[in-house]
C-alpha cells in the first residue's frame, strides 16, 4: 500500500506528464500505450508514478548532495521514462538499476562542471577527457571502454594519466575509484604529480546512546507522577487490575535501557505485583 498522495506528488505528476508527452515518439512502448489506452488513462499512470518518483529523489538526494545541480523536471524525470514498464505504473528494471541511472546524471554533471568532455578513444570506445599541458586524463567505467559506469553492476571509475608526447606508449599511471568525487580528486593528483589521495575510511557504526542522568530523572519524575495518579484514582480492586494492565503496557513501550530503572520504581506501587 502506497503512502498518501502529497503536494509534492502533484508537482511530480505534472512533470511526469510533460516528460511522457515529450518522449511519446521516442519510446516505442510509451507510444503504443498512448495509442491503446488514450490520454485519459495515461494521465492516471502519471499520477500513480508520482509517489515513487518523489521517493526515489528524496532517498538519493542526501546530505552528500548526490544530485546537487541535477534538474528535477528537465533531467531527472525524463531519465526515468525509458525505465517504466508502460502502460502500467511500475518499473521495467530493478530499483538498483534506477538508482544507478539517476546517479549517472549527477556523475555527468560533476564531470562537465570540472571541464571534462566526452571524446572517442578508438574502437567504438569513449571517455571523459581533460587536457593539461603535455598530459591528459581519461575517466571511464571500469572496463575502460565506456564514459559511464555499468548500471547493472557495481563498477568503479577508471582514471588514467596519459602523455601526448608518445601515442604508442602513453599510459603513465591509473587508479580505480568508487565514486565520481574520488575519481576527480585522483585525476587532479595525477595531473599535479601528487600522491593519490587515500580512500576514505568507512565510518564505524555509532554505539547506541544511553539516556543521560538528567533525562532519566525527568522520566522518573513523570512516571512517578503517573503512578501516583493511578493509586489515587484506581482504589477498588477491579480498577487496580486495570491500572496494572496499563502499567505493563507502558513498560513494554519503554526503551529496553530504561526498563530496569522503571521496574525498581514500580515494584512497590501495587502490593505483591512485579510488572
Amino acid at each position: 500500500m502506497k503512502r498518501p498522495f502529497m503536494v509534492g506528488d502533484a508537482v511530480a505528476a505534472l512533470c511526469i506528464w510533460e516528460a511522457m508527452l515529450d518522449q511519446r515518439d521516442k519510446i516505442p512502448a510509451l507510444a503504443e500505450a498512448f495509442d491503446r489506452h488514450g490520454s485519459y488513462s495515461m494521465r492516471d499512470t502519471a499520477i500513480e508514478l508520482a509517489a515513487d518518483v518523489e521517493d526515489i529523489w528524496a532517498r538519493l538526494n542526501t546530505d552528500d548532495a548526490l544530485l546537487d545541480g541535477v534538474s528535477f523536471d528537465w533531467e531527472y524525470i525524463p531519465a526515468l521514462m525509458p525505465l517504466v514498464d508502460w502502460p502500467g505504473a511500475s518499473w521495467a528494471v530493478p530499483m538498483a538499476t534506477i538508482d544507478r541511472v539517476v546517479m549517472g546524471l549527477a556523475d555527468e554533471l560533476a564531470l562537465g562542471m570540472a571541464g571534462y568532455k566526452i571524446t572517442e578513444t578508438g574502437g567504438g570506445a569513449n571517455a571523459w577527457r581533460l587536457d593539461r599541458g603535455p598530459l591528459y586524463v581519461l575517466i571511464t567505467g571500469e572496463d575502460g571502454a565506456s564514459a559511464s559506469r555499468s548500471i547493472d553492476r557495481d563498477e568503479q571509475w577508471l582514471v588514467g594519466l596519459h602523455s601526448r608526447a608518445d601515442d604508442d606508449n602513453n599510459d603513465i599511471a591509473s587508479a580505480l575509484c568508487k565514486d565520481i568525487k574520488s575519481a576527480l580528486a585522483a585525476a587532479d593528483a595525477l595531473l599535479s604529480g601528487n600522491p593519490l589521495p587515500e580512500p576514505a575510511a568507512e565510518p564505524e557504526p555509532e554505539a547506541p546512546k544511553s539516556p543521560d542522568d538528567a533525562a532519566l530523572s525527568r522520566i522518573e519524575q513523570a512516571l512517578q507522577a503517573w503512578l501516583t495518579d493511578c493509586t489515587n484514582v484506581f482504589e477498588e480492586e477491579p480498577l487496580v487490575d486495570q491500572a496494572r494492565t496499563l502499567l505493563i503496557e507502558r513498560l513494554q513501550s519503554l526503551p529496553a535501557a530504561l526498563r530496569p530503572m522503571v521496574r525498581v520504581r514500580v515494584a512497590g506501587m501495587f502490593a505483591g505485583d512485579k510488572p
